[in-house]
């Protein structure tokens, strides 16, 4: 039996999330997401359950949640500027910025669903050359 280790890739792609946000930073003001959200994913889904929108930027795919009646969402970002704007664009609806990506400041099984909406494009592994 193979086995594989993939601790160093995962903590070095892990480290390298934070890297990212001068980008983001920068971007915030005036970036705008286009890609739609597949409506025919919530078909049959409660409207109910506590989602975590993972990388959320500035609320855009919360916002079209919360249009199709999703009330329990959460938003959770690396870069201050983009959970800035999301806070200024929605008001009502709840934004944190991570301070230690990937880690969560909400408590371990908080949520029913996570969503993680293009966020893996922005996500790159390293080789692990050891």
């Amino acid at each position: 039996m193979t086995s594989f280790s993939q601790a160093p890739r995962e903590a070095s792609a892990m480290s390298d999330l934070g890297s990212q946000v001068p980008y983001w930073d920068a971007a915030a003001a005036a970036k705008t997401f286009t890609h739609p959200l597949h409506l025919p994913w919530l078909d049959g889904i409660s409207r109910h359950p506590a989602i975590l929108d993972y990388g959320c930027g500035y609320g855009r795919s919360m916002k079209e949640l919360e249009q199709h009646g999703f009330g329990n969402l959460t938003g959770v970002d690396a870069s201050p500027e983009m959970i800035d704007r999301a806070r200024r664009l929605h008001p009502t609806m709840r934004f944190t910025a991570l301070d230690a990506p990937p880690a969560l400041p909400h408590p371990d099984a908080g949520f029913d669903a996570a969503l993680l909406f293009a966020v893996l494009t922005c996500t790159a592994m390293k080789p692990n050359t050891g």
